[in-house]
């Protein structure tokens, strides 16, 4: 009799340790696994295939250069107005882009592409075929301004510049840009 007693009282606990012991072992191997995981991503890069498929991981400041209309005047009075993009120029902005990139720091100075470049084909004579280049600091990464995305992301993005804008540079009014300038995408 005592020995069924002394049972039911070590089942319970004995149980619950057992339980735990269990809990513990699964949480130390996905930990183990996840650690590992790192290391490996950490120790050679080059062989990881996610990390080229992520540009944004590779640094921190980025530029987007977008090359508008100047039929669409009103919304680049507005911007050079508040000094930053607005809410209400998001749509008429979208859709007066003609052409835009988006890259690091380090690809922008690679495309030379300074103030001396904004102003130095100021245009004297006015045309239709005239636009205006924007350069815009972001504060982060936005996939939706990226080469081959769908004009539903495209618009999105648009629609987050106020959030993510931290300066704009807007140029002179200058020739149509054509061809020259080969890193550009279509809108």
């Amino acid at each position: 009799m005592i020995e069924v007693s002394l049972l039911v009282l070590f089942a319970p606990p004995l149980a619950l340790m057992a339980a735990g012991a269990v809990i513990y072992a699964g949480i130390n191997h996905q930990l183990q696994g996840k650690n590992q995981s790192q290391n490996n991503l950490n120790s050679n890069p080059k062989k990881n295939n996610n990390f080229q498929a992520y540009p944004e991981l590779r640094c921190t400041n980025y530029s987007l250069l977008l090359v508008v209309s100047a039929k669409q005047e009103k919304v680049i009075q507005s911007i050079k107005a508040n000094g930053n993009i607005q809410a209400d120029d998001c749509s008429p902005l979208y859709r007066a882009t003609q052409a835009l990139w988006m890259g690091g720091e380090s690809d922008l100075l690679k495309l030379n592409i300074t103030p001396d470049f904004l102003t130095k084909s100021k245009v004297l004579d006015t045309s239709e075929y005239d636009v205006y280049f924007l350069l815009i600091s972001l504060s982060n990464y936005e996939k939706g301004f990226a080469k081959d995305v769908t004009s539903i992301d495209r618009s999105d993005a648009f629609e987050k510049l106020p959030y993510i804008s931290q300066g704009v540079t807007v140029s002179d009014r200058l020739f149509n840009y054509d061809d020259q300038l080969p890193f550009l995408y279509a809108r």
